[in-house]
């Protein structure tokens, strides 16, 4: 997956999530600090949950948790290998 198709991807993810804070998403970037983003940690979770169900995968938690940029994300969907 090129870049830009795993931040799209992450970004849809954000709106399933968070529906009310859809427009803020589009500024989302590889580099945007995850913290900055202001997602709880329910929030959270339920990203990684659209991003498992949509590759039909699973991410070790150990992983997701040392995520700490959008651009941490990206790595671990492009790890799985599928391809959109």
């Amino acid at each position: 997956m090129s870049d830009d198709e795993v931040l799209r991807l992450i970004q849809e993810a954000l709106r399933s999530t968070l529906p009310e804070r859809e427009s803020e998403f589009g500024q989302v970037t590889l580099d945007t600090d995850l913290q900055s983003l202001g997602i709880g940690s329910l929030a959270f979770m339920e990203t990684v949950g659209y991003l498992e169900d949509h590759l039909a995968t699973t991410f070790r938690g150990a992983d997701m948790a040392k995520a700490s940029k959008v651009r941490d994300i990206a790595t671990l969907v492009r790890a799985t290998g599928v391809t959109v």
